[in-house]
């Protein structure tokens, strides 16, 4: 084995101490042949069964690049024209707004102004009927926003157009002239014993913290184009080796060299978040193409797409200059990005700078992400004594976890999370993220609705009486099934403790009219959450994106 391939193990070895991160499969190649291959941990954590390469993952996201080499095969035979209206090609489908803008490109690059999905309900005609009552973005052109339910009315156009299902042209037009025997395009209950087991955090009110306990993920049956697919590693190299060879692989042309380039042409103003490791290659360009992300990474133009489903978490990387791609296929959560940082390792691993023949060191796994903690050594203003009201922590440093906490008699400590912020393990402290500011309002932190100053005289001075929103709101939805909305220093922030499309950071609440208000600050954004009756003071019910939640009586 060679020694990137050692490094690349100890690197996830590390991570998997961090992450909720039980197994998974990496797979390495060239333009022509698989380089590397491997799986890691346990496909089932309770049966203590070690994870294979033959054990299927969902590959969540990264369908969409499958839909769209399908969508761009219809281009090239004339059946489909990137630049129709959807509503030519599906005539009962309603969306608001100018019709004009909902084409198939920007469905495909994400610049239809769609909302993200209506995932109360698992399927796509009725999230796509529902489109019809939701908001969408004003000159969407200008935007990029996310939408799973845009490639859900594109893999509906396929099927109209092609008078068959999804999965048979998925597996027609691409698996099995590439070979790729093991994949699926769409995820059945017979399939179910093929695949890892997926996990999630076992509890879902709170934070996922080091060492929490894992469950298995709620299971189902997947349809729609914007997650159907589930795959081997062994197959996805084979992928990977055709956007390696933009559309051909081993002399057969998948998709045409123009609607390839097409295809992986920037079309969208922004693109996926992206994660960097510290002190590697820096991401300088990041743009949604045609189902596909487009970076410049190290000042090589690459292609990626991540994938999170509930219990799977993939990401897939190729850089055509230098003949490298990577999958990696995990069983973590989707909202945990394990996968994305494994597949810039390896690329950091086996691809050194232009200048250099030897690769990057990795910073341990902990520290690796460029927007979580620089050190397990805290800056001096993150510690010593923080108020909030009666209420008082002091920090101080901790070479071993980072910060220590001290809340009354509990003493415990923070732990930073992929996502810059971090975690408390002192039971009164876990319901909510930290995160710490230090600028012209003073050194705090922010924790759920408190907000702890190192000098109290910086507090604003506000008062608003309690708001009927403020509570804890849940439903049966496996993908973002609960989340609180507090009311910090006179605004309303909804926070949600995970989920595959919950959002990471805390997103204000701006209210547009009586009883409606808008997930987010930016004024474009269409999603929108809805007040139900109010009972006793305290509204009962919302509606996010017409996904309806219920108050639970836990306080």
């Amino acid at each position: 084995m060679n020694q990137q391939l050692v490094d690349l193990k100890k690197f996830i070895d590390d991570l998997s101490g961090h992450w909720p991160l039980p197994g998974g499969t990496v797979v390495i190649t060239n333009k022509n042949e698989i380089v590397g291959e491997f799986a890691f941990g346990y496909a089932d954590l309770e049966g203590k069964i070690p994870t294979r390469i033959d054990h299927r993952y969902q590959v969540g996201s990264i369908s969409k690049t499958f839909v769209s080499i399908v969508i761009n095969q219809l281009v090239a035979e004339g059946l489909i024209n990137l630049d129709q209206e959807i509503a030519s090609i599906l005539p009962w489908v309603e969306i608001s707004g100018d019709p004009s803008e909902v084409t198939v490109r920007n469905l495909l690059a994400h610049t239809a102004g769609l909302i993200l999905g209506g995932d109360g309900i698992p399927d796509d005609y009725a999230q796509i009927w529902a489109l019809r009552n939701s908001p969408r973005v004003k000159n969407s052109t200008n935007h990029f926003h996310y939408s799973n339910v845009g490639f859900m009315l594109l893999g509906l156009a396929i099927e109209a157009v092609t008078h068959t299902s999804l999965a048979d042209q998925l597996t027609s037009r691409i698996f099995k002239p590439l070979g790729m025997d093991s994949s699926l395009g769409a995820i059945l209950h017979e399939h179910r014993e093929s695949l890892a087991v997926g996990y999630w955090p076992m509890r879902e009110e709170i934070p996922w913290r080091p060492g929490d306990a894992l469950s298995r993920a709620t299971w189902f049956e997947v349809f729609p184009a914007d997650g159907c697919v589930a795959s081997t590693s062994t197959d996805m190299a084979t992928f990977l080796m055709l956007l390696l060879n933009k559309g051909t692989v081993g002399g057969r042309e998948i998709l045409p060299l123009a609607n390839f380039v097409e295809m992986a042409t920037p079309h969208a103003p922004d693109g996926e978040g992206m994660i960097e490791i510290r002190g590697g290659y820096k991401i300088t360009e990041n743009f949604y193409g045609l189902g596909v992300n487009t970076e410049l990474v190290n000042g090589k133009p690459c292609l990626t797409h991540g994938g999170g489903m509930v219990g799977y978490s993939t990401f897939a990387l190729v850089d055509a200059e230098s003949g490298f791609g990577v999958c990696v296929l995990t069983n973590a959560n989707g909202d945990y990005p394990a996968a994305h940082l494994i597949a810039r390792a390896a690329h950091q691993l086996f691809v050194p700078p232009s200048d250099s023949a030897v690769s990057i060191p990795l910073p341990p796994a902990q520290l690796c992400i460029v927007n979580g903690i620089s050190s397990l050594t805290p800056a001096a203003q993150m510690l010593g004594v923080f108020t909030c009201g009666s209420k008082s922590v002091t920090l101080s440093c901790d070479g071993e976890t980072g910060i220590s906490v001290t809340s009354g008699s509990s003493i415990g400590s923070l732990q930073p999370t992929w996502a810059g912020r971090y975690t408390c393990d002192i039971s009164q402290l876990e319901t909510y993220r930290w995160d710490f500011f230090d600028d012209e309002r003073g050194a705090r932190w922010l924790c759920g609705p408190d907000v702890y100053y190192a000098d109290e005289k910086k507090r604003p001075t506000l008062s608003a009486p309690d708001h009927g929103l403020v509570g804890h709101y849940r439903n049966y939805s496996p993908w973002f099934n609960n989340f609180r909305i507090i009311q910090r220093e006179g605004e309303l922030f909804l926070v949600a403790p995970g989920g595959v499309e919950a959002p990471q950071d805390d997103l204000k609440l701006v209210s547009i009219e009586s009883g409606k208000w808008r997930i987010g600050e930016e004024p474009w954004l269409p999603e929108i959450l809805v007040a139900g009756p109010e009972v006793n003071g305290s509204v009962i019910s919302v509606f996010r994106d017409g996904v309806q939640y219920s108050r639970t009586p836990k306080r």
